[in-house]
């Protein structure tokens, strides 16, 4: 378990007790001891060496693959490549190194240059939210999109105009066993159902009639009474 403070060294806890190692990691995603941090949504990504005493910076003075945002970043659920969504897209990390981008510039369709947030299917495909801002609290969602990583295209996405989210505040995604896609807004939280056909589902509540039955018990004859 690695657990990132405000306030003073991240923590590592083995099934031979806690290590705290280096300091301020408010973001922290670690697999396969790959472990990356950063401290705010505009500064340098930081790779952590295997032992987890040093670190590399990374940003758009030393890579051209990013920019000066990390909204979000993560590790794919079945390969060990990193994902850090930022204004431009996402840059993509193997190892030490970025090595790819996904943008407006090489994935089609793609609605918008900045990825608030984001989360992997479980095929690898990428539901995203796009927007503006520098802070959650502030963010300023304007599409959700699919990203299918077979087609590299963003073949599905949705705004105010076409689904039942509320796009004035900010948003929450997340991904179900089912790859459903789960959507918490600032009033609801809101489903869309993945089959052939792609659906909303809807927020009312299917009204359930009054009715009474008697005399209850009967050995006989029933009346029933209905609005």
């Amino acid at each position: 378990i690695y657990i990132g403070r405000v306030t003073g060294d991240f923590v590592r806890i083995t099934d031979i007790g806690a290590t705290y190692h280096w300091p301020t990691s408010r973001r922290l995603v670690v697999k396969n001891r790959s472990a990356w941090r950063t401290n705010s949504f505009s500064s340098s990504i930081q790779k952590l060496n295997s032992t987890f005493d040093s670190i590399t910076y990374f940003g758009p003075d030393t890579c051209n693959l990013l920019d000066y945002s990390n909204h979000d970043f993560k590790f794919a659920r079945y390969s060990d490549t990193l994902y850090v969504a930022g204004d431009q897209g996402f840059s993509l990390a193997f190892g030490e190194t970025f090595v790819d981008t996904i943008t407006m510039n090489n994935a089609p369709n793609m609605p918008y240059p900045s990825i608030i947030e984001f989360e992997f299917d479980s095929q690898d495909n990428i539901w995203a939210v796009f927007g503006d801002g520098g802070f959650p609290d502030f963010f300023f969602p304007t599409y959700i999109g699919y990203f299918d990583r077979n087609l590299h295209d963003w073949t599905l996405i949705y705004d105010q105009s076409n689904c039942p989210v509320d796009f004035s505040q900010h948003l929450d995604i997340e991904i179900d066993q089912n790859d459903n896609l789960w959507v918490c807004d600032n009033y609801d939280l809101h489903v869309l159902k993945i089959n052939t056909t792609p659906t909303w589902l809807s927020l009312v509540e299917e009204s359930t009639d009054s009715f009474s039955v008697f005399p209850n018990p009967s050995s006989g004859a029933i009346s029933i009474q209905t609005d």
